[in-house]
């Protein structure tokens, strides 16, 4: 009888063993699975390199920069696309900055240009978030990972821009000049309030320029620097989140550089040129209306691969084209 009882106390001990490996099997195999999708989310990319492969050299650049989250990538990818499609001519760059909201988030490149991945620069102090500092720092960053031919021009476009025809202002205008849209709306108030030298606030929008905007590379290589500083000071001291602008503004101004104001390089939906059939880019930087006033499409309510509206439906060439971009890109992108 004892010995029966022996096996049966060995016998559980045995299943409270085989209990503890089966747990302990789980933890490393829960374990095993976390670091594997970790290693499969991994960045791919790295900080400080260009994609696909190094920048090549060229006597045209389009720029733009953003952040990397869902809400920037498909408005880059759409430009990316009309960039192609609309026979653009140089090289693309894309400038992406680490997100501060999705800093875990996988990294992907352009598609028909190269990428160059920066950190965020979107926190000047604790506490204090600026998402427009990533574009100034990255601007900077890029002239310190890549030396410009002297004779390169560099158009610089904000994501929610799409081209719909080639724009090509190289033989239009010299050094110390930049060939830019004009700053419809400015307003000289503004610009000292969010300006830490409001000396250089021009009075009229007659003498302002906005993205997208065109300059030599050496010329910007010059101050850009100075911008990116003069942003984030300006961030710091006015807690606005447009200084990007201000500074985009003064600082050329501040250093003698010429501006040369145009109407309709890169047209907004609520402007009134916003039908000029010259304009070689759109701006969706505002809801779309449809003819009757109401709202049919804005960019912060999309998302990624969704349809939209008849562009027919817009009651404005901005609108229309940009719909238009958009169902072209999800046929053909």
């Amino acid at each position: 009888m004892k010995k029966y009882k022996n096996i049966i106390v060995l016998l559980g001990i045995a299943s409270i063993i085989l209990l503890l490996l089966s747990v302990l099997f789980n933890i490393n195999n829960k374990q095993q699975t976390v670091e594997k999708f970790n290693s499969e989310e991994k960045e791919e990319y790295e900080i400080g390199k260009f994609y696909p492969t190094s920048l090549p050299e060229d006597t045209i650049y389009t720029i733009y920069s953003i952040s990397n989250s869902p809400y920037m990538e498909w408005q880059a990818d759409l430009l990316d696309y009309s960039f192609k499609k609309s026979g653009q001519p140089g090289t693309l760059i894309r400038l992406c900055s680490d997100d501060e909201g999705y800093m875990n988030r996988k990294r992907t490149i352009s598609k028909n240009g190269y990428t160059l991945f920066t950190k965020s620069y979107a926190v000047p102090a604790p506490g204090k978030t600026c998402a427009t500092l990533n574009k100034c720092f990255s601007i900077d960053y890029l002239f310190e990972k890549y030396k410009f031919n002297e004779n390169a021009m560099l158009i610089f476009l904000d994501p929610d821009m799409i081209f719909v025809k080639p724009w090509n202002p190289y033989n239009e205008f010299s050094k110390g000049t930049i060939y830019g849209q004009k700053w419809k709306g400015y307003g000289y108030e503004y610009c000292k309030k969010t300006s830490v030298d409001f000396s250089k606030c021009p009075q009229t929008e007659n003498y302002t320029y906005m993205f997208p905007f065109a300059i030599m590379a050496n010329d910007l290589k010059d101050i850009s620097t100075e911008i990116a500083t003069t942003s984030k000071s300006g961030f710091l001291k006015h807690n606005d989140w447009m200084v990007d602008m201000t500074a985009f503004l003064t600082v050329p101004i501040k250093h003698n550089i010429k501006i040369e104001a145009v109407d309709n390089i890169g047209i907004c939906g609520n402007w009134d040129n916003a039908n000029d059939k010259d304009a070689p880019i759109m701006h969706y930087c505002q809801p779309i209306n449809d003819k009757k006033g109401n709202k049919i499409w804005y960019k912060q309510d999309y998302k990624a691969n969704q349809d939209v509206p008849n562009p027919n439906e817009a009651d404005n060439l901005v609108g229309h084209n940009v719909l238009s971009t958009i169902k072209s890109y999800l046929k053909n992108g």
